[in-house]
């Protein structure tokens, strides 16, 4: 297993298909579930989502990947939290549907920014919450990566194939790009 333990902020139906997509796939020996609800995340926990859950991310132990499922409102922010928290060697990548904001904030946000690549998961449901989370959501479908100057071949091979042990099949746009082209 590349990533032993992965990290997952906004644990509904996106970050929970995640989840049980890198479990069905041996992608990660564990997965941490970060959120706001202590209740929610026990919840995801019992359901076999996740491994356990935090509500600070002081509390998170060292992860390979973390990916950030939240609002797109907020989803900058958490980035930039999650990778002035983690290690130099935590890859960061979020689900977000918009990509130009969320990358020039975090660019602006941390000098840590290297270790983080866009994605765009073209994937849902019109349901929503870890309850109705589908492992087999991803397959078949497409993950739109946004990488940028700063990364680095191996960190943008890392995150392709991370989506792609999900099933996924990954393209790379420029954040405008993907931003223009889903407009």
């Amino acid at each position: 297993m590349e990533f032993q333990r992965i990290a997952i902020q906004g644990v509904g139906l996106i970050g929970g298909s995640i989840a049980l997509a890198a479990r069905q796939s041996a992608l990660c020996a564990e997965v941490i579930g970060i959120g706001r609800s202590a209740e929610r995340l026990g919840q995801a926990q019992q359901a076999g989502v996740i491994d356990y859950g935090v509500t600070e991310l002081s509390e998170l132990p060292a992860v390979d990947v973390a990916i950030v499922c939240t609002p797109v409102d907020r989803c900058a922010n958490d980035i930039v939290a999650l990778l002035q928290q983690t290690g130099p060697a935590t890859l960061v990548m979020d689900a977000g549907s918009v990509k130009g904001a969320i990358v020039r904030t975090v660019e602006q946000g941390t000098p840590n920014h290297a270790r983080f690549v866009g994605a765009h998961p073209l994937a849902g449901s019109h349901r929503t919450g870890f309850e109705n989370a589908d492992p087999e959501l991803f397959r078949g479908r497409l993950c739109v990566l946004t990488p940028h100057d700063a990364n680095t071949p191996e960190t943008r091979l890392r995150a392709s194939e991370f989506w792609r042990s999900l099933g996924m099949r990954v393209s790379e746009k420029t954040p405008e790009d993907h931003d223009r082209l889903l407009a």
